[in-house]
């Protein structure tokens, strides 16, 4: 169904295309596919399409679906990807423990590395915002690399750690 996936340049289209991966799992499955499988434009409107379809509806994801992103995400440089694909764990935080922990492994590691685009550090600080009520033991680890950067980060750097400082002082 989504053979032309890669000329997608609408905001529209992707939204109707996740409302109907979201009731039909044929096309959430297709999509997921296409993580894998698709060529790099491919590969990043199918990442966009799940992160807004997790976005409606954050239940829409299996323990499947959420190791197939991460399989994707460790597969490409891609910046545009790996904002797509970190964000969907804004919404949906995998149910199984090891998956968790292979999520919060991959989100430290973005937002430890400044090299990355600015977009998937700060998806990154609020993943680890989300992940701290089953992982509480990250807080300083946390704190301190928001903490490094803080005086000199952008807006969106600082709004972000804030709300992680805020959540971590309720623990």
């Amino acid at each position: 169904m989504l053979l032309s996936i890669g000329n997608i340049r609408d905001v529209k289209v992707v939204v109707s295309i996740a409302k109907q991966a979201i009731e039909e799992p044929d096309i959430l499955k297709e999509l997921l596919s296409i993580l894998i499988k698709g060529k790099t434009r491919e590969q990043y409107i199918a990442s966009w399409i799940l992160s807004r379809a997790v976005e409606m509806r954050s239940d829409i994801f299996s323990e499947s679906a959420h190791k197939t992103c991460l399989k994707a995400i460790y597969a490409t440089n891609e910046g545009g990807i790996k904002r797509n694909l970190i964000r969907i764990w804004q919404f949906s935080i995998p149910e199984s423990e090891a998956t968790q922990l292979e999520v919060l492994d991959k989100a430290l590691n973005l937002l430890s590395d400044g090299s990355q685009d600015l977009a998937v550090r700060v998806f990154a600080i609020t993943v680890l915002e989300r992940l701290l009520k089953y992982f509480p033991e990250i807080k300083e680890e946390v704190i301190f690399l928001l903490e490094r950067e803080y005086s000199q980060a952008s807006p969106s750097f600082k709004v972000r750690s804030d709300r992680f400082f805020k959540a971590a002082s309720k623990l």
